[in-house]
């Protein structure tokens, strides 16, 4: 990790990460709501006035959002976040999109949630994090698995998603 001003990065081989400015959250919100990963979110329940006032909310409460940048030429590929910190119980939510499919299966999501664990468990103090996942995104699920993550149960309210969690000790 290298801090530039008050920005941090965090490098890796292939893509960094650095922290989403405060004046870049609308732009943020606007990509993430009409993109095909927020329809993996919640299922295509929400409208697309819903999503961005919850987005909006969630973002600015309880949120550590990430730039994920292709280092070879600089080019915003995605975005992975911490959410729903709660830094007395040292637990998070992590989430992660990549924006194009020609960005997928390259290893960048990978990659991404390397550097985001290592940051949340040494630098936040984490000791658990969670994530949810719907369980026909066969890639998702795989990239979790090979970070570490391990499932724990289908989510009672809704048998589409799976729950799994990694914890800081393994």
């Amino acid at each position: 990790m290298i801090k530039i001003g008050c920005v941090e990065q965090l490098i890796g081989e292939k893509i960094y990460l650095s922290k989403l400015n405060k004046n870049e959250l609308e732009d943020y919100i606007e990509w993430f709501c009409i993109s095909e990963q927020s329809e993996n979110c919640n299922n295509g329940i929400l409208t697309l006035k819903e999503k961005k006032e919850w987005t909006k909310i969630t973002l600015k409460e309880y949120a550590l959002i990430f730039k994920i940048i292709r280092i070879e030429n600089d080019e915003l590929i995605g975005h992975c976040s911490f959410t729903n910190i709660d830094y007395i119980n040292k637990i998070a939510t992590v989430g992660i999109q990549i924006k194009s499919e020609k960005d997928r299966n390259n290893g960048y999501g990978t990659e991404a949630l390397k550097l985001m664990l290592n940051y949340g468990f040494k630098n936040i103090n984490l000791q658990m994090v969670k994530l949810s996942v719907n369980c026909n995104n066969k890639r998702a699920i795989s990239c979790y698995q090979k970070v570490g993550f391990k499932e724990l149960n289908k989510k009672e309210d809704n048998d589409m998603y799976i729950e799994m969690n990694i914890f800081a000790n393994g």
